[in-house]
């Protein structure tokens, strides 16, 4: 009888050891589900350069997530819309860098910011409309980036929106050509355009309309597979970016 005893200790043993490998099989775990993120062509913050992607934000977002000990794959696409439309169909678990927005909310989480992001009206230095003049909004044609949330809000706010391709260059040859008036663009990458055009920043006329966090998104359908990850991403992102680390130098500071 002993041997039937042992011989059913050791096949219940098997079936509890073949069970628990099937199981972790099935769940997913953040080690077998890498972060999916894709980024939109916004020189300097995220691009690609012989098919490498390159920017500020690519560094910086690559550092947290390396920080943060998570394995993650990151594609590029044309514009922020088709970013957050590759969100909603699922076909990637975030998008970076970008601003708050009630339509991205719906269905993605805001992480802590990384950089901030100036908004500022670039205009022919010779202007005779400027945004703080009362006809500049029923009268100047606006250029922007198409699907930005400078665009949206420009739409939001009842500017008048004359141009919104997806190409900065054409923006500044519009602005140049005097075929707009001005532009409201984020500042660096304006004048990033404009130098990798040889174009000198003294022709133009540069006003701060707002500054904004710029963050990552990631779906709220991935983190409520992992609902851990935001916080490790958040955390990192603490230890990274430019903006605590100068906060934290500043601590230190003795008058």
């Amino acid at each position: 009888m002993w041997w039937r005893r042992n011989a059913v200790k050791t096949l219940l043993t098997a079936s509890i050891i073949f069970c628990l490998m099937i199981t972790g099989a099935l769940i997913p775990t953040v080690a077998q589900e890498p972060l999916k993120l894709i980024f939109p062509h916004f020189p300097p913050y995220t691009y690609q350069y012989s098919g490498q992607s390159q920017g500020i934000g690519i560094e910086l977002v690559s550092q947290a997530l390396d920080k943060a000990g998570l394995p993650y794959e990151i594609t590029a696409t044309t514009d922020y819309g088709r970013a957050l439309y590759s969100v909603k169909a699922q076909r990637a678990d975030g998008f970076f860098l970008a601003s708050q927005n009630n339509e991205r909310d719906r269905f993605a989480v805001f992480s802590q910011p990384l950089v901030v992001n100036r908004w500022c009206w670039f205009l022919l230095k010779n202007a005779d409309l400027k945004p703080n003049d009362a006809e500049f909004k029923s009268q100047a044609k606006i250029g922007t980036y198409l699907n930005t949330n400078t665009h949206k809000w420009l739409l939001k706010n009842q500017y008048k929106v004359a141009a919104s391709p997806s190409s900065i260059d054409s923006l500044l040859l519009m602005l140049n050509k005097k075929r707009i008036h001005a532009i409201l663009l984020a500042e660096v990458v304006f004048e990033n355009a404009a130098l990798a055009q040889g174009v000198d920043l003294t022709n133009y006329l540069k006003i701060v309309e707002v500054e904004k966090p710029f963050g990552l998104y990631i779906s709220k359908q991935y983190l409520s597979r992992h609902p851990d990850v935001m916080q490790s991403i958040n955390d990192a992102i603490l230890q990274v970016s430019p903006l605590y680390q100068q906060a934290h130098a500043n601590s230190f500071d003795i008058d």
